[in-house]
């Protein structure tokens, strides 16, 4: 047979409105579990024995009431368990007082009987009343309840009727006894037929001597509706005729009240049940289920029938067992446990849950209850929204860091170019029969490897672009994808291009060196050979997908690159970006591949994010955004050999190391050469040499007086001035703008002796 819960959650124990009701009354109300422990007493039946409630829970009723150590004879409450019927005895203490007791057992929705509730009046007065009426026809006036004597069925003429029949009517015993108050006046008009009634059926019964009514109310004189409980005596002669009634009405307003709050308490349960948010079910600890709410059967997509049939496990998938396993251990050890887990509905589907479940008694086993909340979206909410503090967190620290690198490359920049410039120096005068020629040579090429280096840096920083012209990613990516497809037969290429690509906005330059560290990132992930997957796609991007990439939404050009490879851990994906991180051994790779790739696609105005498992591959895509141009075919101009001329050039920077190089480089082209170590120097030597100075070589970043800011101020003295900037930075945001303004050109150290004689050139026979 199924187990049902015994305890106070699942007997409802009433409410704080419902015990204020309880604990007015003068009867004693208790609530039981079906081992009948005391779960709940009022006031009325702690007081009658000067104890709390806290020292009587869990103990059974005859031990405090009766002092005994085995259940009192036909205990009404025990019966009533038993029958699942309402019972009701009276019995004497051994004080000589006399007890109404009755038992009501609780049921769940399926009929079983979880527990019980008593109800005990003392009666002794009423049971002397009665005594003395069937021996002397005369009431005690200190009986709670109201006698009555009259003559027929219909309650007239009154004989006689207790004094303290003014406590229920309101009206005196005279007004009775006078005819000026009948019964018709008295009972409550919907009762009334009823009563009257039931007096003429058993009156008309010769062979009965007493009855008892159904509770019907009475109306008292103040109009306050009250119910009764009438029991009458008929007193008959020989041949059974009757000579008179004799009828005790006794109170049970307060009787009729505990019942209501009981059954409404019950309801309220079985509703809290049915009607909770959450999902409720009650199984055994073999994991049968033996209750469920409406909720939960929502839940699961079960019927009721087929969920009662289940066990708990069959609620879950297997991959989650053994944590339902350490939930029963810990509810057994605990009592009582909290936690999340999947479940499975009946169509395969899984949602996530919190699920709270709590032991309790019943009978002489144990069951537990779960309540359910689906908290599926909710996490997934939170999935989404750390996903989207963690890029946020990313652009963020890509932004620190990008400055930070900026400022290194730019720095390195300037040394290099000490360097570079002092060796340009040395080879001019130098033949190639020197024992040193080879050494300055070699001294080139390591500036070239390392300005190399601090341009991917400066790639990484967001430095600015170059040449940037409508390009057809499409074919950028077939050149570059056949040379690396060329040199690394090991690798499957495969490559889907998207008809009508869009046009982009590009250094044609730097993509191709994104796309060339990407398939080297690819390469170096598949070390035994595997496939690269090239892919371009038209793509329309909406505000809340680029909100957490800081960028405008609308169209753009989607490249991905997937490998076959050995896959990222998650604290290598966070770290992918970073200048200089790299996994791979020494020797073998700087670390600034990707960063460069990071930084480019930023300064497009683009964006990139990668998705790679530990085993499983890699794929980067990037986004640029889409242009309305059409591509251009221009070619790059090609330089070769100094260029020199005799014009008197201003040289601005505030690096002595810089000024002292490029001030021989310009006097070995012919110019003649002007020095300002800062702006505030630079305008004041233009002021009074404007006529006389053809150009200006100015640094970009200078103390005091930026570049910029130096520009304008030589823009104001004279509108015509010919400007080439110079920076270890390369064309960033504040250069493009000041070449906007009117610059003429730009130059990035370090440079050679060559490179700015073409630059200078330039800048001079521009018209």
């Amino acid at each position: 047979m199924a187990n049902y819960i015994s305890n106070e959650q699942a007997l409802s124990i009433p409410a704080e409105k419902a015990k204020q009701i309880l604990n007015s009354l003068h009867e004693h109300v208790l609530y039981y579990d079906r081992d009948m422990k005391i779960l709940w007493a009022n006031l009325a039946a702690l007081n009658s024995v000067e104890i709390s409630l806290e020292k009587i829970k869990e103990k059974r009723c005859w031990s405090v009431w009766a002092q005994r150590k085995t259940p009192c004879d036909a205990c009404p409450v025990i019966l009533s368990m038993e029958t699942g019927s309402l019972q009701c005895i009276e019995k004497t203490t051994p004080d000589g007082r006399s007890w109404l007791v009755k038992g009501y057992p609780l049921k769940d929705k399926h009929g079983n009987v979880i527990g019980g509730i008593e109800t005990t009046l003392d009666i002794t007065d009423r049971k002397k009343t009665e005594e003395n009426l069937k021996i002397t026809f005369d009431i005690l006036n200190r009986s709670p309840a109201v006698g009555f004597m009259w003559k027929n069925a219909e309650g007239w003429p009154v004989i006689f009727v207790t004094p303290n029949v003014s406590k229920l009517f309101g009206y005196t015993s005279d007004e009775f006894i006078s005819g000026k108050i009948s019964y018709e006046k008295a009972i409550y008009h919907e009762d009334l037929s009823r009563v009257m009634e039931e007096v003429r059926t058993f009156s008309s019964d010769k062979e009965r001597k007493e009855f008892k009514h159904k509770p019907y109310r009475i109306l008292s004189k103040n109009g306050k509706v009250k119910w009764v409980l009438d029991r009458t005596t008929i007193d008959r002669n020989n041949d059974g005729d009757i000579l008179y009634y004799k009828g005790i009405i006794e109170n049970i307003t307060d009787r009729i009240k505990t019942d209501q709050v009981i059954k409404e308490s019950e309801e309220k349960y079985r509703n809290l049940f049915h009607h909770s948010n959450d999902g409720i079910f009650i199984h055994d600890l073999q994991g049968n289920i033996i209750d469920i709410n409406q909720k939960a059967i929502d839940l699961l997509g079960y019927t009721e029938k087929e969920i009662l049939s289940l066990k708990v496990h069959n609620l879950h998938p297997p991959e989650v067992l053994e944590k339902t396993k350490w939930a029963f251990e810990t509810i057994i050890n605990k009592g009582s446990v909290n936690f999340e887990i999947e479940f499975k509905r009946k169509n395969g589907d899984l949602f996530i849950a919190d699920v709270s479940s709590s032991l309790f008694n019943l009978n002489e086993s144990k069951v537990v209850q779960a309540i359910v909340r689906d908290i599926t979206l909710r996490r997934h909410a939170e999935k989404e929204k750390k996903k989207l503090e963690f890029q946020l967190q990313q652009t963020q620290k890509m932004k620190t860091i990008g400055t930070l690198a900026g400022g290194v490359a730019h720095d390195f920049n300037n040394l290099l170019m000490g360097i570079q410039g002092h060796s340009s120096l040395m080879l001019m005068d130098t033949d190639s029969s020197h024992p040193h020629f080879e050494y300055l040579q070699a001294i080139e090429k390591c500036v070239k490897s390392a300005a190399d280096l601090t341009e991917q840096l400066l790639a990484f920083a967001m430095g600015g672009k170059y040449e940037v012209k409508p390009t057809d990613i499409n074919e950028l990516i077939r050149k570059s994808s056949r040379m690396f497809g060329r040199t690394k037969k090991e690798i499957r290429l495969h490559r889907k291009y998207q008809k009508n690509v869009w046009t982009v906005e590009a250094d044609q330059c730097q993509i191709e060196q994104v796309l060339m560290n990407l398939y080297i990132n690819a390469w170096q992930a598949m070390p035994g050979g595997g496939a690269l997957y090239v892919q371009t796609e038209n793509v329309t991007l909406d505000e809340d997908y680029v909100k957490p990439f800081k960028i405008k939404p609308g169209r753009y050009v989607k490249i991905s690159v997937t490998d076959t490879g050995v896959g990222m851990n998650e604290a290598t994906l966070q770290n992918i970006f970073d200048p200089f991180f790299t996994t791979k051994e020494m020797g073998r790779g700087s670390g600034l591949g990707l960063a460069s790739v990071y930084g480019i696609t930023r300064n497009h105005g683009g964006f990139i994010n990668v998705y790679s498992q530990k085993g499983e591959g890699a794929t980067f895509n990037i986004y640029l955004p889409a242009s309305e141009s059409e591509v251009s075919d221009q070619k790059s101009e090609v330089s070769d050999g100094v260029r020199h001329g005799d014009e008197t050039v201003l040289l601005v920077d505030d690096e002595e190391m810089i000024i002292d190089v490029s001030e021989q480089f310009l006097e070995k082209m012919g110019y003649t050469v002007l020095i300002a170590r800062s702006g505030k120097e630079a305008t004041e030597i233009y002021e009074k040499n404007k006529d006389k100075i053809d150009m200006v070589i100015l640094d970009m970043i200078m103390p005091d007086m930026s570049g910029s800011d130096t520009f304008d101020r030589l823009k104001e003295i004279k509108s015509g001035v010919k400007v080439l900037l110079s920076s270890g930075y390369r064309i960033n945001g504040q250069a493009t703008e000041i070449l906007e303004r009117g610059c003429d050109g730009f130059v990035q150290k370090p440079f050679n002796m060559e490179q700015l004689s073409w630059k200078i050139r330039e800048v001079l026979d521009k018209k």
